[in-house]
């Protein structure tokens, strides 16, 4: 009889649990690590919709030093769109004891040489991505070299637009994106000269778009925010 009450119990206690933890979830209060459940939708697609693949031929490097803030990922997700549309704006340092700011390096690539791809890593109950890309310069000009030099050891955040228009951001300060440069002489006449610019970043998303985006300027090679914003 002891036995059976013992094992009455242990079924009483785990049923217990198990409706604690349905009342969580049917109110969406925190579960593990602070994440609300919400009640999310159907993800639906428009037949016939644009789907484009590939991205525009510039890229824009902006080293971690320059920036005192940056767009940010809701802290609670209610949404899709929240896990990976961070909102907020880049701001910019003084440049020494002058009222000159920093600004994105605008950088152009050869057209079809911006690649992004997101690799999903990790264990299980530890997954997460590897954002990663590149980006060419052509030719042999001392300034790319010189821009090869300067950003090898940098933690930065890079910035691309895919053919929608929609500026992606790869790197954080807490998880900031690195590049890794290499150059290409060619050996045939033919050959494509220039400089490869790798780049990657861990993330819990595969990819984050910018809330508030930049106008870019490729003539000028500037980025900015629009006025008023």
């Amino acid at each position: 009889m002891k036995k059976f009450q013992k094992i009455l119990l242990v079924f009483v206690g785990l049923l217990a649990v198990a409706l604690a933890f349905s009342a969580i979830q049917a109110t969406g209060a925190p579960v593990g690590d602070g994440l609300s459940v919400a009640a999310f939708g159907a993800l639906l697609y428009q037949q016939g919709r644009n789907n484009m693949g590939g991205y525009s031929n510039w890229a824009a490097v902006i080293p971690m030093e320059y920036v005192s803030a940056v767009p940010q990922l809701p802290a609670a997700p209610s949404d899709y769109d929240d896990y990976v549309v961070a909102t907020g704006q880049f701001t910019f340092k003084d440049i020494g004891e002058t009222n000159t700011k920093y600004a994105p390096i605008f950088i152009y690539s050869t057209e079809a040489k911006v690649k992004y791809d997101a690799d999903s890593v990790g264990e299980i109950d530890g997954k997460s991505f590897e954002q990663k890309g590149e980006f060419f310069f052509p030719g042999n000009m001392e300034e790319a070299a010189g821009f090869a030099a300067f950003i090898k050891n940098r933690p930065c955040i890079v910035i691309i637009a895919d053919p929608d228009g929609k500026q992606q951001m790869i790197g954080t300060p807490a998880l900031p994106c690195h590049i890794s440069p290499s150059m290409a002489g060619g050996q045939a006449r033919a050959d494509l000269r220039g400089t490869k610019f790798e780049f990657s970043a861990p993330s819990n998303q595969p990819v984050v778009y910018l809330g508030t985006q930049f106008e870019v300027n490729e003539a000028e090679g500037t980025l900015s925010y629009p006025s008023g914003t």
